[in-house]
This record gives C-alpha cells, sequence and structure tokens, in this order.
C-alpha cells in the first residue's frame, strides 16, 4: 500500500550548557591524562625533552708563541726561567735564561682536515749553570669551535717533568710527549656566539709565576 504525507510539521530543539560544565571538566580530564603524564616521563628521563646534551668535537687548535718555561734545580733550591712574552717577570731568587739558540715550531695536520694534531716546538737554550732536576712549561693555545657552537678562547697546556737523577750542569736534555683535550666546565650555549672563554690569558701588563 502507497503511503502519502498528507501534513509535516518541523521540530527545533535547542540545548544550552555553560563553560565550566562537567561534559567540558571531563573533556579537560581526559586530555590532561592522555598529555601530560607522557610529557612528564619523557621529560624525567631525558629522552623526549633534552634539557642539555653533550657532543664531541675536534677543536680548531693553534699555538700562540707564547710560553713559560722554569728549570728547577737539585734539592728543590733556585731555578732559571724563561718566557717568550715581552713583560714576563719572574718570581724572587728565579734567574732568566738567555735567549734561546734556536726556536723550532712546526703544527702537523696528520689527516689533512685543516686542524692542526701535533704541535712539535724545540727549545735550545745554552746549558744553564745548574744541575737540572725537572723541566716545567706553560703553553698558550687559541682553540676554536665551530660545528654547534662558536667558540673562540685562550688555553693554557702545562707540561712538566722531573728526573731522579739531575742532568749535569753544561750538558743534558729532555723530551717530553703529551697530548691536550678541551673539557669546558659548564655548557657552552648553542649555535650562537659564545664570550664566556673569551678572556685573555695572560694580560697585557707585567706576567709573573
Amino acid at each position: 500500500m502507497v503511503l502519502y504525507r498528507v501534513y509535516s510539521e518541523p521540530q527545533l530543539r535547542d540545548y544550552y550548557t555553560t563553560v565550566c560544565s562537567r561534559a567540558t571538566l571531563f573533556l579537560v580530564a581526559i586530555y590532561g591524562l592522555v598529555l601530560v603524564p607522557p610529557a612528564l616521563i619523557a621529560y624525567a628521563t631525558n629522552n623526549f625533552w633534552r634539557t642539555t646534551g653533550s657532543y664531541r668535537e675536534q677543536p680548531n687548535v693553534h699555538y700562540l708563541n707564547q710560553s713559560i718555561l722554569l728549570l728547577g734545580g737539585e734539592g728543590g733550591g733556585a731555578g732559571v726561567a724563561w718566557s717568550s712574552l715581552p713583560n714576563y717577570v719572574p718570581p724572587p731568587a728565579i734567574e732568566l735564561l738567555p735567549e734561546p739558540l734556536n726556536i723550532t715550531i712546526s703544527e702537523e695536520d696528520t689527516d689533512s682536515d685543516g686542524k692542526s694534531e701535533n704541535l712539535m716546538l724545540v727549545l735550545d737554550f745554552p746549558s744553564p749553570t745548574l744541575n737540572v732536576t725537572s723541566v716545567h712549561l706553560l703553553l698558550f693555545f687559541r682553540v676554536q669551535l665551530s660545528a654547534y657552537s662558536s667558540v673562540d678562547m685562550q688555553s693554557v697546556a702545562y707540561v712538566s717533568h722531573s728526573a731522579r737523577w739531575p742532568h749535569p750542569a753544561g750538558s743534558g736534555w729532555a723530551e717530553t710527549l703529551a697530548s691536550t683535550s678541551v673539557d669546558p666546565s659548564g655548557p657552552v650555549g648553542g649555535v650562537t656566539a659564545t664570550t664566556l672563554y673569551s678572556t685573555p690569558v695572560v694580560s697585557r701588563g707585567k706576567t709573573t709565576n
């Protein structure tokens, strides 16, 4: 049997609520449970929200042709000193060595990456008049980082050599091999230039040990 529409009446229903309804609070609670705990767990484990990061980079290191040398005598007595710094003043009771007979400086780039890996420094002095038992050497370098952070700073390498038996006065030599690494005491920042370590190690005034 076919049905025919003989009358129709539209019906409109409006529902009103406030922002702080139970449905809204329930929705906020659901979103909070879904988003907040995973974010806190990721932050606590440093797997998602990283606060600090570490990396290794070979710095660009250049010797500044600045050094301080101290030769110690037998029995811990007074020694002699020399420095390439023009304003260097040795400590009391320490005599200045005469100028070296020969200074040889060679920086070697072993892997051809534009960065020096080795430094050979040869200081040839007239033989001192004391029996040398220890050699202490300070070398000043310029260190630059550029891969992740822009850092330009000066650093000091300390080399110490001592012998149980002294080298007789008028003869003898000492050879020391050392390796250096840069380990900042704190984070150096992001990709922006860092000026925290830009202060020169040696001032322009008088320099003493």
